[in-house]
């Protein structure tokens, strides 16, 4: 790239747009690297200041509040790369350009264009793409070509009516990214290959070969992110791949850890409803308060930091609605609720009712956040409504409505089924199955839980047992105890001590995966002050949740060994209660301390 004094104005605008918190003062540096390449381009000519100019819009496009505002910066965008298409045809740069915006441009959903314009622009793309491709660049612009092509290919793969047809061309974009890694290994092809495997795995024929595809895409991810900056995007992907695997936990630990290093301050806030939604699944599941307490506090400050920073859509404030109901309460989750509409003198379940009455595409008119004509959001308001408000007929007609808005959306529709189950009975059962039915001719291989749901049916018992959303736990490495026994045997004969007890943590967490099902790996919890534990494991078996404590001994362990244990590990645990009632109002301790008192008495 040409450096020029344009350029470094431009370089220093955009840096300064990033790492800009407040919206309004982001939209004037990035505003001012479009100046600065308008200047560019009367000075100079050529592609290079459209090219900039173009990714910059299409950033300005996704920090607009309207559909309108954000079509219009995506046309300007899409003016800009087809004038420097026709300055530097085959240009590869200028390809790489189109193939990032018109990517870009078709996940925006929140900009309400047509379907069929961005798969449009999407073929426009992958065209310039393969006339860079024909001239032969060299092995890295070749790399990067061919992971933009796999990128578009996925794309318009995803929206193939075929189940046949996705899927040959989900191996297409497979191919194309596995090529690119070929040709350079960098961090922009591995996390489009890894997100390739990803998205082709939903589609497998079997939960082991899901698994299996699930693992690789998290081995390249992690490969991608751990490349300095330009692993940022991956790094952030692979939050978000831990969140919907369902992987929670982990989400949680990935999402702080990187958005500290992440010099784009406004993607960090952009995505921060992954952390939220992450948290409040732990709390779902039942994670030790003290981990899943933690997690929600960092996402309610991330949310709110992005809320206030101008991304105010239906999926923030949802996200922060559940975080601030947990952990301040019913009626802090629907203050923050409120903020579904501007403006709003009613509360948000009346809100609601407006929107449902009112024309989808005039919402953003009517002042709704961006993404309120989504089912997820409509599915997660009805839940918000079943488990806080403990409103039965408004939960129904939420997941209702998110049916109706989207009636193959698998999540909406085993929800809405669930719902008829536990709270309408008998009667309700023959719509629910039929409900169940069309989730799993709508589902891939990444939702499962339609099975547990429809399971009930089958085998009725207490509605109260049908289990909240679950993953598909990736399969043990080993495939029965016997396989464990040798390894155990294996590891015994490994002569440093601490290897061996991290191996033993590694043994027991296959144990509880293999036996159980539901079950963490090792992870470290942050105390009040600073403190950093390390916790050997965590595993459910029925309604009882353990914390996993490992050691290593070379001698026979008595029984005196094993109270001892069972008393330093008391205390510890005791110590840990203590220090978060610390923090807590004294109305509350009555409350936590019996909690507490339950859990250690097991």
């Amino acid at each position: 790239m040409d450096k020029t004094p344009y350029f470094d104005e431009f370089d220093r605008s955009i840096r300064s747009a990033r790492s800009e918190v407040n919206r309004e003062r982001a939209i004037r540096h990035f505003e001012a690297a479009v100046h600065a390449c308008d200047a560019w381009s009367r000075a100079l000519g050529g592609s290079q200041p459209l090219d900039l100019k173009a990714t910059t819009l299409a950033e300005l496009a996704v920090e607009e509040p309207t559909p309108e505002l954000r079509r219009n910066r995506w046309s300007r965008a899409l003016h800009e790369l087809h004038v420097a298409v026709q300055l530097a045809p085959g240009n590869p740069y200028v390809a790489d350009t189109f193939g990032a915006v018109a990517v870009d441009h078709f996940q925006d959903v929140l900009s309400g264009i047509d379907l069929h314009a961005r798969q449009h622009v999407l073929r426009i793309a992958r065209h310039e793409i393969d006339s860079a491709l024909e001239a032969k660049p060299d092995a890295h612009l070749a790399a990067v070509l061919l992971s933009r092509r796999s990128s578009i290919i996925r794309h318009l793969a995803t929206e193939e009516l075929s189940a046949t047809v996705r899927s040959q061309r989900l191996d297409e974009a497979v191919r194309c990214a596995e090529l690119a890694v070929s040709k350079d290994r960098s961090p922009y092809a591995l996390l489009e290959l890894a997100i390739a495997e990803w998205t082709a795995g939903k589609l497998e024929s079997s939960d082991e070969r899901y698994a299996d595809r699930m693992r690789t895409a998290e081995h390249h991810l992690l490969a991608a992110g751990s490349e300095g900056v330009l692993g940022e995007t991956a790094s952030l992907a692979l939050a978000r791949f831990y969140r919907m695997t369902f992987q929670s936990a982990k989400a949680c630990a990935a999402y702080p850890r990187y958005a500290k290093d992440i010099p784009n301050v406004r993607a960090v806030l952009r995505e921060s409803y992954v952390l939220g939604e992450a948290a409040t699944q732990l709390w779902f599941a039942d994670y030790p308060e003290d981990t899943t307490r933690q997690h929600l506090e960092d996402a309610r400050a991330m949310l709110e930091l992005a809320l206030s920073g101008g991304y105010r859509t239906a999926r923030h404030v949802v996200a922060l609605a559940f975080v601030t109901a947990i952990l301040d309460g019913v009626t802090a989750g629907s203050v923050a609720l409120a903020e579904i509409r501007v403006g709003a003198a009613i509360e948000w379940a009346k809100a609601a009712k407006v929107a449902m009455e009112a024309d989808v595409s005039r919402l953003a008119d009517l002042g709704f956040a961006l993404g309120i004509d989504q089912a997820s959001v409509w599915t997660r308001l009805g839940t918000f409504a079943r488990r806080f408000l403990e409103d039965e007929n408004l939960a129904e007609t939420l997941y209702r409505e998110a049916v109706r808005i989207d009636s193959k959306d698998p999540v909406a529709l085993t929800n809405l089924a669930r719902f008829l189950i536990v709270f309408r009975g008998a009667p309700a059962h023959q719509e629910a199955r039929r409900l169940l039915q069309r989730a799993q001719n709508f589902a891939d291989r990444r939702f499962i839980w339609w099975r547990a749901v429809l399971a009930y049916l089958d085998e009725p018992r207490e509605p109260s047992l049908i289990p909240s959303p679950i993953l598909l736990q990736p399969k043990s490495a080993f495939h029965n105890l016997k396989d464990i026994r040798s390894e155990f045997r294996r590891v015994s004969a490994v002569m440093d001590r601490q290897q061996r007890g991290y191996e033993l943590e590694r043994l027991v967490y296959e144990i509880a995966k293999l036996t159980v099902g539901t079950a963490a790996p090792p992870y470290r919890l942050e105390r009040v002050g600073g403190a950093i534990s390390q916790i050997d494991g965590f595993f459910r078996h029925g309604a009882d949740r353990y914390r996993v404590e490992c050691k290593w001994r070379d001698e026979e362990v008595d029984h005196n060994d094993v109270v001892s244990f069972a008393v330093r590990s008391m205390s510890r645990a005791l110590a840990d209660c203590l220090s978060q009632w610390r923090v807590l109002p004294p109305a509350r301790w009555r409350e936590r301390a019996s909690t507490h008192a339950t859990r250690l008495s097991c």
